[in-house]
């Protein structure tokens, strides 16, 4: 199936785009593991970096389906 990964703020630098299409089955974390060999230097964020299935928050056990959109969501900072 094929899932749209969109990149925000610093993980769309780190990534050199802002999105990319994946053809995937399973989980968000199956994604996310896909995405991490494809483009190491995203694993710089560790555990701070957060995911959205379509428009909702998801943990890695969230399950995804044809068509979805995952996000890629890098801690915000500031002040």
């Amino acid at each position: 199936m094929k899932i749209q990964v969109k990149f925000f703020g610093p993980a769309a630098e780190k990534a050199g785009c802002a999105d990319l299409i994946v053809e995937s089955k399973g989980s968000v974390g199956a994604v996310v593991e896909q995405v991490l060999k494809e483009l190491p230097d995203l694993k710089s964020f560790g555990t701070t970096m957060k995911y959205a299935r379509n428009t909702n928050y998801a943990t890695l056990e969230t399950p995804l389906k044809e068509g979805d959109t995952l996000s890629f969501l890098p801690p915000v900072g500031g002040g």
